[in-house]
């Protein structure tokens, strides 16, 4: 069964485009990315992405969303998710970058951008399937954490324990 709660993932899309939190983080100018983001098509755009019945991939993500990554900068020469990767590390460590353009940060940035919609989304509409969980340890209010394997049987049907667990 299909869910999606909210809005449609298009309007969710030209909405986190139009965000001034987001544009003030871009080093264009503001009608620069109006004329982008504002005309942008997402319903054509993400019509490859929607429904959202699996995983979505970040290859996926980008071939999506090439069409308007080609108008804010030209591809990076590592490509664009080594790139965008590479930005989401400086956002929180951050370092110079002398071997790419302000254009290209901004591309990454967007691309960013687009894959927090997408994977909210994904969240909303899938159960998890992470291998890993991390619940905060309450008991005894203990402020810490323990990593423990899952006893889940493998995919294999093994039944050894293949994913490991975080709980109080």
């Amino acid at each position: 069964m299909e869910r999606q709660l909210g809005k449609p993932l298009h309007i969710q899309a030209a909405e986190a485009f139009e965000s001034p939190a987001f544009l003030q983080k871009l080093g264009m100018a503001r009608a620069d990315a109006e004329r982008i983001f504002g005309g942008a098509d997402w319903h054509q755009l993400l019509r490859d992405l929607v429904p959202i019945r699996g995983r979505i991939s970040c290859a996926d993500a980008l071939a999506a969303f090439r069409p308007l990554l080609d108008q804010v900068a030209p591809d990076p020469a590592e490509g664009w998710l080594s790139y965008a990767y590479q930005v989401a590390r400086a956002l929180l460590y951050p370092a110079s970058d002398p071997g790419h353009t302000s254009a290209q940060w901004d591309g990454a940035l967007c691309f960013l951008q687009l894959l927090q919609v997408l994977f909210d989304a994904e969240r909303t509409c899938l159960p998890l399937t992470s291998g890993w969980t991390l619940n905060s340890a309450r008991r005894r209010n203990s402020p810490t954490a323990v990593w423990r394997r899952s006893t889940a049987a493998s995919a294999t049907g093994s039944g050894r324990n293949t994913s490991m667990r975080c709980s109080a």
